[in-house]
């Protein structure tokens, strides 16, 4: 066997241990695919995302990071790296990299959300507006974020947030919209 085709071999018996649930053995597979290839963005990913989900927000950084250098025009690389650097509390950061997961993928309504957080964690509330009713209207559009059975569990409070700034902000430009008038007319004539 090849040293290819042995890489290729570890690589899907890695994928069958996640599929089985075994994020140990996974984990494991993953890290000597590492030792091997430094560079696999699929065991990067895997375990730098594991690290974030465990609140190792250094070593996810790293991971995600290199599996960035690896892959700088893929679009989950810069979401994912964005994610942990959002986390990690680095808001230029994350905000910059979720602002280009975008740009590669219009359609990932996950990196317009995550996009739309990270700007509102920087006082930047129009931005956020407008990721999260980008991030609201895409993924309804492809069926997703109707109701708690299409959204993540893990995503839910970030979307009920997400729609609770929408619906905010629409009151707001409704109101402002109507100002004018009110002025003009008063309250009562509306």
């Amino acid at each position: 066997m090849t040293r290819s085709n042995n890489a290729v071999n570890q690589l899907e018996n890695a994928r069958i241990a996640v599929r089985a649930g075994d994020q140990i053995r996974a984990d494991a597979m993953y890290a000597g695919i590492l030792e091997v290839d430094p560079q696999s963005f699929e065991a990067l990913t895997h375990l730098g995302q594991r690290a974030y989900a465990a609140g190792r927000l250094e070593a996810a950084i790293d991971l995600l990071g290199r599996a960035y250098r690896v892959r700088t025009n893929d679009s989950n690389a810069c979401k994912n790296l964005g994610a942990a650097f959002r986390a990690a509390g680095h808001k230029e950061m994350a905000i910059d990299l979720l602002r280009e997961a975008v740009r590669l993928d219009p359609e990932s309504f996950v990196a317009r959300l995550l996009y739309g957080a990270a700007c509102e964690d920087s006082g930047r509330t129009h931005d956020a507006l407008s990721a999260f009713y980008g991030a609201l209207s895409t993924a309804q559009r492809l069926g997703r974020w109707l109701n708690d059975a299409t959204t993540a569990p893990m995503l839910r409070p970030l979307v009920a947030h997400a729609i609770r700034t929408v619906d905010a902000g629409r009151t707001r430009l409704f109101d402002s919209s109507l100002a004018p008038l009110r002025e003009r007319f008063g309250s009562a004539a509306l």
